[in-house]
């Protein structure tokens, strides 16, 4: 009986190649899209659930307040945090922190070197918080004594071969190490997984910081350089400790400070959570975006809703085609199970062949989807099996509901009224088809607004004035070999760069735009002043501003490097109370003299507000950006290269070009954006299959009175517009419904901004007049069909 079905259903698709090709696209289609972006939802909410019990596992994170408001948030804090919190609470079961050392360095021993990215310093109790797999170390030991370094497998590989690293002496040199440090290897770790938000390049044992700096910052409440990882009981309340944890810090700031105004508490943030929600400031990782996994995650499922919608509205008209065939089948005594079995197995046998399709599509799609995500998508994401489960039982779920509706309608039909040809074509079922229609039609009307807003966002932040320039610089990191005459060396190269004939200027920073400044204070005041705020604090040279192209609004420019000497932007001489900001200049502050005023610009992205700023001048800079004559980088840039081997032999050369990484900023909304816009184009072609499906249904309907509406002198253009006028009005009720929908969505969306655009009319009316013009192209395209068909051909049996 089974095979029998089986075989009525292959007869049955292949008989109905046009309806079942639509079907296929659309399912094949939808399965493929939802199943590649649904792989990349489960990677980026898969963030440090490798680690074990990773739900019991928190980061500190400090809040600043000033005058009952909040002024700022960090995940950087002080170590004495740390040992407060074990020394006071029994419930926290591990406690470890680090301390990011520098962006890189060389780590070298006397045969072979390296560039090493991230040097981090971890407590010993690093790796009973973290489960990042060992090849080779004792977890209790080797990093509880001064420079012990635990290393990579492929940097052990570098420079041990295949030799054991353990015990051997390796040196780092980095800028924050003041030249060289040797350190013996204690341990080797293995690659790190690719969703973790922790990424050191080595670890170094925490107790070596204090051959550097002494133990005095250790409890030192201001050295806020340290993140702090906590692991609680299962039974604990996190929120109650943040609370009781409180009440020791504030005890301690009013014996200390006595300044009730100045405040500051902390919370402990899930470590599951901090990489798609970047709630504080000093990140140790760019991170995701929690809205953007939101919005993907909405798509995924309307593409499969719409695709199942379209499918069942396809098999409701498909069934009253069949309507004769089902009332012969109970005429000859087919029970209405049998008839379900029957449809269901149709049903079933174009699903899987749906499944296999988007498998197809996938095994080409997927490298390229990884690329653009830069995600090695190797095999399908199972680290989050629960989030997958969803989505099966989501997919099975639709399915099931697909083929067992049309199958239950069909089976109802009175064998005696379809024999007649009536009573299969009216009522509520049609009432269904047009309101499934309407429902398609506003998600895709919906998508494609969502389209143009995004895209208008993002094009409004690329070109919005940055407030100095970028074009034609290029940024040289400095030497990773330092020595006693680093900054005498610094300077030669600035001064044999500016020989070159395609410089046009150099100067140096200790962030460049486009980066986050790392130094901050939260208590900037002025001389004799109670009033105080939270300051962003950039280190730059004498020639910085003009380099940049950054107006100096009042005062002058920096003349040496010097320790009392400061210059600020617009925003900062706001926040101290000056009206008129120009008025600042001359002023002092508790750390020096105010003797310049700039303008506002963009030191991070325009999806962030200009933070208060101070600027100082120094030695000893991270960065020296190199502004070339337009035209002339590829003539500048080896003798630029000759010029810096010249004076810091053994550091690698290493450059790359600002506007390109400043531009990384916009990569989670340029990902956002195109695949909003590759998969809103999706859905409404989807949408459109089903509509070409169902105005060929309405066309073969009315196949008679199109042949005797010929007949009468009918053009074809009154044939065509009987057949679409209909879809005109459900398209117009579907932009109807959408409008206030999209509205409310994508005002809340840009609320994330705090530059943004206004959402105009013309972002609303065109997408749905795109959307209405691509349906009834499709409506059009089988309507003429049946508007040019011969009118002999549909009466010659009348």
């Amino acid at each position: 009986m089974r095979r029998n079905y089986l075989k009525i259903a292959f007869r049955n698709l292949i008989k109905n190649k046009f309806f079942t090709l639509l079907n296929l696209a659309g399912l094949g289609l939808a399965m493929a899209a939802s199943l590649l972006l649904f792989q990349y939802i489960s990677f980026e909410m898969s963030y440090d659930k490798f680690h074990e019990r990773s739900a019991d596992i928190y980061r500190t994170n400090i809040e600043f307040y000033k005058s009952g408001n909040r002024e700022s948030e960090s995940s950087l804090v002080s170590p004495i945090v740390g040992s407060l919190l074990t020394e006071n609470f029994p419930e926290v079961e591990e406690m470890t922190r680090i301390v990011v050392l520098g962006p890189d360095g060389i780590l070298s021993n006397k045969e072979n070197a390296t560039s090493i990215r991230n040097i981090y310093l971890g407590d010993s109790s690093f790796f009973n918080l973290f489960s990042f797999e060992l090849k080779q170390g004792d977890k209790a030991t080797m990093l509880s004594d001064p420079f012990k370094i635990l290393i990579g497998e492929a940097e052990a590989k570098q420079l041990f071969g295949e030799a054991d690293p353990i015990g051997k002496t390796v040196e780092i040199n980095a800028k924050n190490l003041d030249g060289g440090a040797e350190f013996i290897v204690s341990g080797v770790f293995k690659d790190l997984p690719e969703n973790s938000h922790l990424k050191p390049g080595v670890l170094i044992s925490y107790p070596t910081l204090f051959q550097f700096v002494g133990h005095q910052f250790d409890r030192d409440w201001l050295w806020n350089q340290t993140y702090t990882y906590i692991k609680l009981n299962p039974q604990s309340d996190y929120k109650k400790l943040e609370q009781d944890f409180d009440k020791i810090v504030n005890q301690m700031n009013e014996a200390d400070w006595g300044d009730k105004s100045y405040f500051w508490q902390y919370n402990f943030q899930p470590i599951e959570s901090i990489h798609l929600n970047k709630t504080s400031g000093h990140e140790a990782e760019m991170g995701g975006s929690a809205y953007n996994i939101y919005f993907l995650s909405l798509l995924c499922i309307f593409i499969l809703v719409i695709a199942y919608l379209n499918y069942i509205n396809l098999s409701i008209v498909k069934s009253f085609q069949r309507s004769k065939e089902i009332g012969i089948r109970k005429v000859s005594g087919a029970f209405r199970y049998q008839l379900i079995t029957q449809f269901l197995m149709e049903a079933f046998l174009l699903n899987i062949l749906a499944i296999v399709l988007a498998l197809i599509i996938i095994y080409f799609a997927r490298p390229l989807f990884g690329e653009y995500f830069s995600v090695h998508f190797e095999a399908l994401n199972f680290q989050n099996p629960s989030i997958w489960l969803i989505y099966l039982g989501f997919i099975v779920l639709l399915i099931l509901g697909s083929a067992f509706y049309p199958a239950l309608i069909i089976s109802k039909f009175n064998p005696v009224k379809v024999l007649k040809g009536i009573g299969t074509q009216k009522g509520r079922r049609m009432g269904l088809k047009k309101m499934l229609t309407v429902f398609q039609f506003a998600l895709s009307i919906l998508f494609l607004i969502g389209t143009f807003v995004i895209s208008t966002q993002l094009n409004y932040l690329q070109n919005r004035s940055l407030g100095f320039e970028i074009d034609q610089v290029l940024v040289v990191k400095p030497p990773k070999v330092y020595n006693y005459k680093h900054e005498n060396d610094i300077e030669a190269f600035k001064q044999k760069g500016l020989q070159i004939a395609g410089i046009q200027s150099i100067s140096g920073s200790n962030a460049i735009p486009g980066e986050e400044i790392f130094w901050y204070d939260n208590n900037i005041s002025l001389k004799d002043s109670d009033f105080s705020g939270a300051f962003k604090m950039l280190t730059v040279d004498k020639d910085y501003f003009q380099h940049y192209n950054i107006d100096l609004i009042n005062g002058r420019q920096f003349e040496k490097p010097t320790r009392d000497k400061w210059i600020i932007n617009k925003s900062g001489a706001k926040l101290l109370g000056f009206e008129n900001p120009e008025d600042i200049v001359g002023e002092f502050l508790t750390q020096g003299e105010i003797i310049g005023l700039v303008e506002d610009f963009h030191q991070e992205s325009p999806k962030n507000a200009i933070q208060p700023t101070l600027f100082a001048c120094g030695f000893v800079l991270n960065y020296y950006s190199v502004k070339i004559h337009g035209g002339k980088i590829k003539e500048t840039l080896p003798q630029l290269e000759a010029s810096y081997k010249t004076l810091f032999p053994g550091s690698p050369f290493e450059y790359f070009f600002l506007d390109e990484f400043f531009n990384r900023q916009y990569k989670l909304e340029k990902q956002f954006a195109g695949l909003f816009s590759i998969f809103s184009i999706l859905v409404i072609f989807i949408s459109c299959l089903g509509l070409m499906g169902l105005t060929a249904y309405s066309a073969s309907l009315k196949t008679k009175e199109i042949g005797i509406r010929k007949v009468l002198g009918a053009k074809v253009s009154t044939i065509l517009l009987m057949l679409s006028k209909d879809y005109f009005k459900l398209i117009l009720l579907a932009f109807l419904i959408a409008l206030p929908v999209a509205n409310y969505i994508l005002t809340e969306w840009l609320k994330n901004f705090a530059y943004r655009i206004e959402i105009n009319w013309w972002l609303f009316a065109l997408p749905g007049i795109i959307v209405l013009a691509i349906a009834l192209i499709s409506v059009f395209g089988q309507s003429i069909k049946a508007a040019l068909r011969n009118p002999t051909e549909s009466l010659r049996n009348e």
